[in-house]
């Protein structure tokens, strides 16, 4: 089920998104290519994730951006993305093993790099969020900024 208006969907390269009480928050619905391939199609009010791994948020999706590191464009993309795949699987829609948790934090370093991130710094937002265990993200699924 598409939501996000009447203009056909095609797959971004960039993330629109607004500045929100410190957070963000996207000012149009988006869509990513991932790896992460879901055993299901994956709905919330948010997020969709397709069996081909396209993932979608839904405006006005909100994230708090990239956890312990500076916001920067090189990583609002990922950020978004990756806190959209943590979300699910803090709902138990996707898995949270080991492997699970290394693929998705291999899409934030993908979607880094292809913005523009240096190889250094994106191997240490890599290795930041490696040691970031999934039990200390945000137990919030889903935020809306006003």
């Amino acid at each position: 089920m598409y939501r996000g208006g009447d203009k056909p969907m095609t797959l971004d390269s960039k993330i629109y998104y607004r500045e929100v009480r410190y957070d963000y928050e996207t000012s149009r619905t988006v869509r990513y290519q991932t790896r992460i391939i879901p055993p299901a199609r994956i709905e919330t009010e948010r997020i969709i994730l397709d069996l081909d791994g396209t993932i979608t948020l839904i405006h006005p999706y909100a994230w708090d951006g990239a956890t312990r590191a500076r916001d920067t464009k090189t990583n609002m993309r990922g950020s978004a993305a990756h806190d959209a795949l943590i979300q699910l699987v803090q709902l138990g829609l996707l898995p949270g093993d080991l492997k699970s948790k290394l693929s998705i934090d291999l899409e934030y370093y993908r979607f880094c790099r292809e913005d523009g991130m240096g190889i250094l710094r994106g191997v240490l937002h890599l290795g930041a969020i490696q040691y970031h265990r999934w039990q200390r993200t945000k137990t919030s699924p889903e935020k809306e900024a006003p």
